[in-house]
């Protein structure tokens, strides 16, 4: 692993993490690939790329 990447770490329930993983397989992706569009995303706007 190159010494410039870092691991990012978050809790979630098992059964959240059961339900975001099916998700991202119907897409496609897995759910570290939707994390990290989720953060470039993020840097490229500067912003949270959806409405709360």
């Amino acid at each position: 692993m190159d010494k410039n990447n870092k691991t990012v770490q978050i809790r979630i329930s098992s059964k959240e993490r059961q339900e975001l993983d099916e998700l991202a397989a119907k897409m496609g992706l897995t759910l570290p690939a939707l994390t990290k569009m989720f953060y470039s995303k993020l840097l490229t706007e500067g912003k949270l790329p959806f409405n709360v």
